[in-house]
Formats: C-alpha cells, sequence, structure tokens
C-alpha cells in the first residue's frame, strides 16, 4: 500500500510539472541542468510529502535524524532510497527536449535523458515540421518500437544517438548547422556530424569497453580525435 502511494504521488507531481513546462516557452533551449533542477525539486517536495524532511525540505525531519548529526536513521535511509529511485525511474522513463532546428521543412530535434545508472543519453530525432508538435517528452518505449519497427507507423526517424558514462560533457550540448552538416556539440567538442543532403550519419562517437582506470583518458583521446576530423569536414 505504501508502494502504491508513493507512485500515485510521483505520477501527481510529474504531471504537475509537465502541465507547467509544456509549450510554456515555445521550445526555447533547455540545458542538463534545467532538468536536474526539476528533478531535485520532485525529490524533494516527495520526501516532504513522506515525512523524511521538515517542512523547509532542508533538514531531515527530527524522528528520522540520528541524535546530534544530519543524516538518515538507518531504517529511514532504506525509505530515502526507495522514494529517491521512484521519482528517478518515473522522471527518466522518457526523452526530454533540449533543441530543435528546422531545415528544409524537417525539424531536428535534440532529446535528453539518463539511463537507470544515471548515465547521460541523447536522441536526435527527424521530423516532418507538420508532424512535431514541439513535444518535451517523447517515451523511451516509443522511441525503441519505432527503431524495431523501421520507422513504420512512426511519424519521426532516429539518426543519432549518444550515451556518456558519468557526468563528463554534460554543459552546453547543443547542435548547429554548417555547409548543410548537423553537428551534436557538447562542451565545445564535436560529437557526431550527420550530412543533411545525403541524410546520412557521417561520424559518431564510439563507446568501446575499457577499464575504470583508462576511462578518462581513452575518452578524451577519442573526443578529441573525432572533433577534429568532423571539424575537417565541415570547414572544408
Amino acid at each position: 500500500m505504501k508502494n502504491f502511494t508513493i507512485r500515485v504521488l510521483l505520477f501527481t507531481l510529474l504531471f504537475q510539472s509537465v502541465l507547467m513546462n509544456s509549450y510554456a516557452q515555445e521550445s526555447e533551449y533547455r540545458a542538463v541542468d534545467y532538468y536536474l533542477d526539476t528533478l531535485h525539486q520532485l525529490e524533494t517536495q516527495a520526501l516532504k510529502k513522506e515525512g523524511l524532511l521538515d517542512s523547509s525540505g532542508l533538514r531531515i525531519a527530527k524522528q528520522y535524524r540520528v541524535p546530534g548529526k544530519e543524516c538518515f536513521t538507518p531504517e529511514a535511509y532504506t525509505r530515502y532510497e526507495t522514494i529517491i529511485m521512484d521519482v528517478r525511474l518515473s522522471f527518466f522513463k522518457d526523452f526530454m527536449y533540449q533543441q530543435h532546428i528546422i531545415y528544409n521543412d524537417e525539424a531536428y530535434v535534440l532529446y535528453f535523458s539518463m539511463d537507470n545508472n544515471e548515465d547521460a543519453e541523447w536522441q536526435i530525432l527527424k521530423f516532418d515540421t507538420k508532424s512535431w508538435h514541439k513535444e518535451d517528452r517523447i517515451a523511451k518505449q516509443r522511441i525503441a518500437y519505432c527503431n524495431i519497427s523501421s520507422g513504420k507507423q512512426c511519424e519521426f526517424q532516429s539518426i543519432a544517438f549518444k550515451y556518456r558514462e558519468g557526468n563528463r560533457n554534460l554543459e552546453n550540448v547543443k547542435m548547429f548547422v554548417k555547409n548543410d552538416f548537423l553537428v551534436l556539440e557538447r562542451d565545445g567538442l564535436y560529437q557526431s556530424l550527420f550530412d543533411l543532403k545525403h541524410q546520412k550519419l557521417v561520424f559518431k562517437e564510439e563507446n568501446p569497453a575499457y577499464t575504470a582506470n583508462e576511462k578518462s583518458k581513452v575518452n578524451v583521446l577519442q573526443e578529441e580525435h573525432l572533433h577534429e576530423k568532423i571539424n575537417q569536414v565541415i570547414n572544408q
């Protein structure tokens, strides 16, 4: 019964958030931090509703606090983890709008989400401008179905998928068009290249398997190399 109550609460909070955000800004650019801030607000509201935080939302409720410390009791921490996980799974069940570009009567739309491991994901979806209704959110299941069905009965086509372990390169994520190429840029580095004239993906970032100690060095070298290749193509 407790889990059912939490799910109803999460649905209500998320629905209210969507109502406030949908179409209100005429699909202006939205940074990753916009959604992380929204997520934090939903988490705080859920914790307050369940009584784990006080009315300010800034302190742990006295009955769930270790005496003399600002930390949860073991039992309360288990409840805290369950609530936070439920909020995040509900929030990130969709891809969320970041940016769009109109090119030759087609809308190229960048959507962001995170997976169950809190790793960032991006999708670039192509719509006919008449079939794109400035959706703030598109369900991951819907995108997966359209990819499997090769676009049949779907109003969009996925042209690029990006994945990032951890919290690197989450800032200044944007698309731009140069010389009929659509480029995805993250924190100053070019990450994928789509040929708009010939409608094909030219370059994309790879995500090979490597050990934890190798991640940072390998990522930097690969990203810089891909950036240079894309830079050469769009400026030739």
